[in-house]
């Protein structure tokens, strides 16, 4: 949501709707600025858009020729895809025309032209300058009945910090000065991806991932660069009451791949004493979605003291051999690790060249 004044006219009180961040940028759609021009007008070579009075949003200044659509329905329309709860993203002419001719209740469908974008860490830096609040997303937030009140409702309601979210309402990133500039953009970075991470739920696995044995030596160079206090470190806002810059980062690449590596600074983490152990990997790769794994110390079975990834066990065990007894033993326990949560699916290209939406 746009300050009071910080950012430039085209967005100034705008509400805006994430659906898509990673570390190719962000994609949203205005969800208050809606028009007087029906969607039947806007669509008018699509038979299904026949008869809807209802009018159209506009979701933004870029490409003012592409069409979107949300949907709010209790199951996934066909070609949709999900973006948290109960609301869908819809970008091709079939979905949308499917979608139109099931529409019986037309506050359950939103039509928008154009949107907003924002390149690589753009967007962090624009919350860094204070140019945007950001809020956990609800379905009432994304359809609101009266659209135009959204901006001055939750101006009013800007007593809450990031990471701290009541009544899925959270407040403007507040990041400490004294961190360096790297540290604070990650920060940035993590508060966004953790606010999207609440509302959205989990995603796909991602078609492409790393080997095993690249994913194990990224967090043998994070562990061991984290060790000797080699690294960055940012002030994660949950479970960091003092807000001190405690969390090491790392950024390293093998071959293609880019990876971000940070201990995992979850409730369960923090519950079984095991923050320093359980570490999460971030990766992404030219035209590969970013995907999302945790690394920890196993205790039990054939890998017992070993590190492991979460979730691909079996490619472990063929990664050391089954025929290796076990490591050692650690005394660290690996019980109840979560399954990892997928980051958003990477965003369309700002060009208009790269644009996936309906035209």
């Amino acid at each position: 949501m746009a300050t009071r004044g910080g950012t430039d006219s085209l967005f100034a009180k705008s509400v805006i709707l994430l659906v898509r961040y990673d570390h190719t940028g962000a994609l949203g759609l205005m969800v208050n600025r809606q028009t007087t021009v029906p969607i039947a007008h806007v669509l008018s070579g699509l038979q299904a858009a026949a008869g809807h009075s209802d009018t159209v949003f506009v979701g933004g200044p870029v490409e003012l020729g592409t069409i979107f659509a949300l949907a709010r329905a209790p199951r996934k329309p066909e070609g949709a895809s999900a973006i948290f709860g109960d609301i869908y993203f819809i970008v091709t002419k079939t979905a949308l025309e499917k979608a139109l001719g099931g529409a019986s209740n037309p506050s359950g469908l939103r039509i928008y032209v154009g949107y907003c974008g924002w390149g690589p860490q753009q967007l962090e830096h624009e919350v860094l300058r204070g140019s945007w609040y950001i809020f956990s997303s609800s379905e009432d937030l994304a359809f609101a009945v009266k659209p135009e009140s959204l901006w001055p409702m939750l101006i009013g309601s800007l007593y809450f910090r990031i990471g701290q979210p009541a009544r899925g309402v959270a407040g403007r990133a507040r990041l400490p000065q004294t961190q360096a500039r790297m540290g604070r953009l990650a920060a940035a970075r993590a508060a966004l991806a953790d606010m999207l991470a609440r509302t959205r739920g989990p995603r796909p696995t991602p078609v492409r991932e790393p080997d095993v044995a690249v994913l194990l030596d990224v967090d043998r160079e994070y562990r061991e660069k984290a060790a000797a206090d080699k690294l960055p470190k940012i002030a994660p806002k949950r479970f960091n009451p003092k807000g001190e810059a405690w969390l090491p980062i790392l950024h390293t690449e093998r071959g293609d791949w880019h990876f971000t590596a940070l201990f995992s600074n979850t409730a369960r983490a923090h519950e079984l004493g095991l923050v320093r152990d359980w570490v999460v990997l971030y990766f992404s790769a030219d035209r590969a979605p970013e995907g999302q794994r945790t690394v920890v110390t196993e205790t039990r079975g054939a890998l017992a003291g070993r590190r492991v990834v979460r979730g691909r066990e079996a490619d472990c065990r063929v990664h050391y051999g089954e025929a290796a007894g076990p490591a050692p033993a650690t005394g660290i326990s690996s019980r109840e690790c979560p399954t990892p949560v997928r980051s958003p699916p990477a965003c369309p290209s700002r060009s208009p060249h790269g644009h996936q939406g309906l035209r």
